[in-house]
């Protein structure tokens, strides 16, 4: 397997662990704790595989410390962002701080599968497959999780009015 791929599958590791724990530093870690054991065992080099590890020792890890994922505060404070002059940037800026904001109003299993599904691209069948679940709980559990982050921007757009 070559360095560029196994970049890519650490790279979407990385990002899968950030969506469950919404904490950099513990997305690391539960990165580097999965891949280590998947090197120990000398487990497949593949996304399901990575994904599945990661799960687990997110899990592992709350159970064993009573951790309650956070709402993840922004990097940049609302002062140094409305210093900067560049409408384009401060929209983009803003959306994005919104839509992880909304993202933050989920459940940890409803930004999982927001996550498999949207950015990933897994089916819901894979998605079932991959955390045991029916395929039919994760439909309803995506399904109900847009209708969330569809009701959070409009409660939000409302109040800007």
């Amino acid at each position: 397997m070559s360095d560029q791929i196994i970049k890519h599958l650490l790279n979407d590791g990385y990002r899968y662990a950030l969506a469950l724990c919404q904490h950099h530093a513990m997305a690391e870690d539960i990165l580097q704790m999965a891949w280590l054991g998947i090197l120990k065992v000398n487990g497949p080099k593949e996304k399901g595989y990575l994904f599945r590890a990661i799960r687990n020792h997110f899990i592992n890890q709350n159970k064993r410390h009573g951790l309650v994922p956070m709402l993840a505060l922004g990097d940049v404070s609302e002062e140094e962002m409305f210093n900067d002059t560049n409408e384009a940037f401060l929209s983009a800026e803003l959306s994005s701080i919104a839509m992880e904001k909304a993202l933050n109003s989920l459940r940890v299993l409803e930004r999982e599968l927001i996550f498999l599904h949207y950015y990933v691209g897994y089916t819901a069948q894979e998605i079932a497959d991959m955390l045991e679940m029916p395929r039919n709980t994760v439909l309803s559990n995506i399904s109900r999780s847009c209708k969330k982050l569809r009701k959070y921007f409009e409660v939000d757009d409302q109040e800007v009015i």
